[in-house]
């Protein structure tokens, strides 16, 4: 199984140009000691949580005919400001209950503008990492990627010239909080708690 069977969709749109993605599972777990009992060897810890599954990928922006497709995970609109789930498919592993915790866009002169985005699976694949064999190459044009000197900054006023800037990064950041009811081991909603924004520009 190489790179190539691993491409990365989200909710079932257009494939997202991922240049890496990284899946890290991590289990809430507390060590069994009771006083006057011995220790069981076998049977020493003990689950106080959900599993916490973390998706963290790095992607390249593009667009074609000015469409946002590639890209509209990005936008509140498309999750609800944080509030709504997805699908997230990596291969032939689908990650359920997923959603986005935070993103970044960095634009440079000359080079492609990248982007970052961290998820959270509260129902994630628990079987073995399996590839796809999904023909992409039509998906993956790359005179579609959007290179930052071909970028502008809009409505900055006089806070800065356009045209001295030589950097820009934007971050986004959603905090929320599972809600975990009786009788059921995964979160069955989310309240997002705050979203912060911290957008940066070199000049």
């Amino acid at each position: 199984m190489t790179y190539r069977n691993m491409a990365v969709v989200l909710d079932g749109s257009e494939p997202i140009l991922a240049t890496r993605v990284g899946v890290d599972f991590s289990t809430k777990n507390q060590v069994k000691r009771q006083l006057g009992a011995n220790i069981d060897a076998g049977d020493q810890l003990r689950f106080n949580g959900d599993v916490d599954c973390k998706i963290g990928l790095d992607f390249l922006v593009r667009t074609s005919d000015g469409s946002n497709d590639f890209v509209d995970f990005l936008f509140d609109s498309f999750h609800n400001t944080g509030q709504n789930s997805m699908i997230l498919n990596v291969g032939g592993n689908i990650y359920n209950s997923c959603f986005i915790d935070s993103f970044s866009l960095t634009v440079r002169p000359f080079e492609p503008v990248m982007g970052n985005a961290t998820f959270s699976s509260y129902d994630p694949r628990d079987s073995v990492l399996t590839g796809a064999n999904t023909l992409l190459d039509s998906h993956l044009a790359t005179e579609d990627v959007v290179y930052g000197h071909n970028c502008l900054l809009s409505g900055a006023g006089n806070v800065v010239a356009s045209d001295i800037i030589n950097e820009l990064s934007y971050n986004k950041t959603y905090s929320r909080t599972p809600i975990y009811t009786l009788g059921s081991q995964q979160a069955t909603s989310q309240i997002v708690d705050g979203v912060e924004v911290d957008m940066n520009v070199q000049s």
